[in-house]
This record gives structure tokens, sequence and C-alpha cells, in this order.
């Protein structure tokens, strides 16, 4: 049937062809939509997906149409916004495409509220730091639960790693009743350690974002003046923000596929790398790092120091004691004698 709608429609097949649709059907999903999944052969209507009633995403995503509806976009589309975002104004018509792939939506979302920068920047500190590690739904969607997702990626190309080949897949490890599941800091960094010796192009590094939890919850947008605008939601010790940790690598076109993690990872010092990417001191709450941050500080400002106090010692010990300047030789003064 695809082959058929390739007969006349060469430039939509060619964007279809590139889109996550596509790469499920190649990928053997047999739920996965191919053209006259939203576009029906009898009874074509041009525009349809322009319309809140006859869109077929909703069709297959119906739990999120849900959401979008009841959001600040669903409901300015519903009162006859036109403008207003509708599913293809984020993901595409036909090269449907994932936002939370690569910079995650930031650029989505900039592409539309294109003064979100300069408008941030009037009270939010390192608008540039938040926007690129800060996902907008995590304050966007007030009521949704946050997590910390560990991104793998090539360090060299600059995208995400994807599901590992040959690399038995992640696993919810609960070795006691005492102890959290997920990867673990030391299975972390195996994992890490095997990704580079399987041949990767450059090293496999994480990059670390903080999320909503789910699909839904990230169309769950409200308007601007109920959404989080308290740091402390954030930066403070116990933050429920911090507490759900997920390591994620590409799936098919891009998808994330999330594995559970220890939320330990956080803090170890075996997984520094796993939050350098948003870590700030002070900031981020993470005792343990920022003594080890404050302690890196005192030893790159006493190291120099150190080492110049030794110079002085050793230079003062081979030199021995200073020597006092010779002084002028005392003269007695001439003795007086009488005349004569």
């Amino acid at each position: 049937m695809v082959q058929v709608c390739h007969t006349c429609h060469d430039d939509k097949f060619k964007q279809w062809d590139t889109s996550v649709h596509a790469a499920l059907v190649t990928n053997g999903n047999p739920t996965a939509p191919i053209c006259t999944s939203c576009h029906s052969p009898h009874t074509m209507i041009k525009g349809a997906a322009a319309a809140m009633d006859t869109v077929p995403c909703k069709t297959c995503h119906g739990a999120i149409f849900i959401a979008y509806a009841t959001s600040v976009h669903g409901v300015l589309r519903t009162s006859g916004v036109a403008q207003a975002p509708l599913c293809f104004s984020c993901h595409g018509a036909h090269d449907v495409r994932v936002p939370s792939a690569g910079a995650g939506r930031r650029d989505v979302c900039l592409g539309c509220h294109t003064e979100a920068l300069d408008s941030h920047r009037a009270w939010l500190p390192n608008v540039d730091l938040h926007f690129g590690v800060v996902s907008c739904p995590v304050c966007h969607s007030p009521l949704a639960k946050r997590v910390v997702d560990l991104i793998l990626y090539d360090s060299a190309t600059q995208k995400e790693t994807r599901q590992p080949v040959g690399i038995p897949r992640f696993k919810s490890l609960t070795s006691s009743a005492t102890t959290r599941p997920g990867l673990d800091p030391t299975t972390l960094m195996t994992l890490l350690s095997t990704l580079d010796s399987q041949g990767v192009e450059g090293k496999t590094a994480i990059r670390g974002r903080l999320e909503v939890s789910t699909g839904i919850e990230d169309h769950e947008l409200t308007i601007a003046t109920q959404a989080i605008s308290n740091c402390d939601s954030c930066h403070q010790e116990g933050s429920a923000a911090f507490q759900s940790v997920v390591v994620s690598v590409a799936g098919p076109a891009g998808i994330p596929i999330r594995y559970d993690a220890n939320k330990e990872v956080l803090s170890s010092a075996l997984s520094i790398d796993s939050i350098g990417g948003f870590y700030a001191i002070g900031g981020t709450r993470i005792t343990f790092l920022d003594v080890l941050l404050v302690l890196a500080l005192l030893g790159g400002i006493g190291g120099p120091s150190a080492h110049l106090a030794a110079r002085w010692t050793f230079r003062r010990f081979l030199n021995g004691p200073p020597r006092e300047p010779p002084r002028e030789p005392l003269h007695d003064p001439p003795h007086w004698q009488p005349k004569g």
C-alpha cells in the first residue's frame, strides 16, 4: 500500500521514509502506521490533520491527545486560535520526529516561543545552562514527576548512543530489600567501559538532563503564570527531582529507551561525569560533590603555594644562614700628649 501511494506522492513518501513511523515499520513493529493508517484510501480528506476533531494522531496516541487537549495549547486551539500548535506543529506531519531526542524539546519550543530566552534572563540565573539541561515541561508541567535522564552519547559525533548490540539489556538490580533498584555506579561505569571496547568511534559519555517521566506529562503544559519558578523546587537538599534517575539510549528513529538507575550514581565518585553537564557547586545540593570540588579548589590554590614555600626553604638550606655585611674597622682616637 505504501508503494502505491509512493507512485503519486513521492515527496511525502520521502518524508515518511525518514520518520519515526517508518523506522518502526523497518524494525518490525506490526502496529506502526503507514500511509493508510492516517489517510483512508477511499475517503481522503485534505487538511484532516489540521483540525482537533479529525487529527489522526489520536487514533494511536489517545492518552497523549487527551493530555494535549486539556493543556494550554489544546485549549487555545479549541478556542479557535489557529496559531496554537497541534500535533504536526511539533512532530511534523509526514516526517514525524521525536522532540525528546537530540537537544530535547528546547529547539522545538523556541521555534514558536522566540522570546523565551530573553524573558527568562530577567529572573533566571544561568539561563543558557538551564535551557540546555532542563527540559521545558519540567517547569511548564508543574504536576509532572521529574527524573534525571543520563543520556549515553558518542562524544565524537555528539549523538545519542544507539541501543547496544551484543550487550545484555540493562536490568533492574535488586540484590536485597534494602538496595534501591537499577544500575548502580559500578555497573554503570563498567557498561561505559564495555561500550568503548566495542569499536565505538568516540568515547561513550553521559549527558544529564532533567525531564518529566512520561510522554503524557510532556503534553500537560500549563500557562506561563502557573509554571514552576521557585528555585527551591530543585535546588534544595533531597529535592524530589533528583530522587528518580534513568539511563537512556536511542531506540528506533531516536525514541529514547530508558532503564532505571540507582540515584546514588549522582553522588558517587565513580560517576562524577554523570552530572558534569548540569552540576553547580552549592546549587545541585549534592554535598559529596560539593566537598570534592572545594577540596580540588583548595588543592589547586595550595599546590603552587606549597611549591613556592618549599623552593624558598630549599634555597635557604643550601645557602646557609644569611651572612652579615662586613663592618668598617674602628680606629682608636689619638692620645692627647702635652707639648714639650
